[in-house]
């Protein structure tokens, strides 16, 4: 996380997007699934951490946790319908950043200068989960001894925030990968950030 906050670029009001995702294929046998919540900074396309939830539970006791270990101040931080609980709103004000208080008059506020002006909507951008599991099969992953199930799902996430963060090609995750693999000036390069 040290390492993810040095990438980091301060932007007042930025967008944190709090998610769970399980890791399907990294099961033993009839075991339980393994899953993490991870928060993503949308303007500076990072993950900004990752928690591993406890066997036989749910985001709603991983969030308050992976709340305390970031620096939100200043954060908008969202989260699906399973994170909306009066404890999760409570770290979120505590971590000195915003939630739903204010979010409807500042999305009402946006949508009604956006249609005075007619423009066109802004194209939603890749979601985080899209890359995990379509570019970096992440679910095809059968990992399951020990910590390695936890320990890809860190690396996968350090990857994409490294890729996320490379200007120097004009591709998307699929191709920055691919080049990566056949440069290794490029993958040094990347490394080396």
């Amino acid at each position: 996380m040290r390492w993810t906050e040095s990438l980091r670029e301060a932007i007042h009001r930025e967008a944190v997007a709090l998610d769970g995702k399980a890791l399907r294929r990294a099961r033993d046998g009839d075991g339980d699934i393994r899953n993490i919540v991870s928060a993503w900074a949308e303007s500076n396309r990072l993950v900004l951490g990752q928690f591993k939830m406890a066997d036989k539970s749910n985001e709603i006791t991983a969030v308050p946790e992976l709340l305390r270990a970031l620096e939100l101040s200043g954060c908008s931080v969202t989260t699906d319908a399973m994170g909306c609980q009066k404890k999760i709103a409570r770290e979120i004000i505590e971590a000195d950043a915003h939630n739903h208080e204010t979010a409807h008059e500042e999305v009402k506020a946006f949508l009604d200068e956006e249609v005075i002006r007619h423009a066109k909507p802004v194209p939603p951008r890749m979601a985080c989960h899209w890359v995990l599991d379509v570019v970096m099969r992440e679910d095809d992953s059968r990992t399951r001894t020990g910590y390695v199930a936890e320990n890809l799902a860190t690396l996968r996430r350090m990857t994409m925030n490294l890729l996320n963060r490379d200007k120097t090609k004009k591709r998307g995750i699929k191709g920055k990968q691919l080049n990566a693999s056949w440069d290794h000036a490029y993958l040094l390069r990347l490394l080396d950030f």
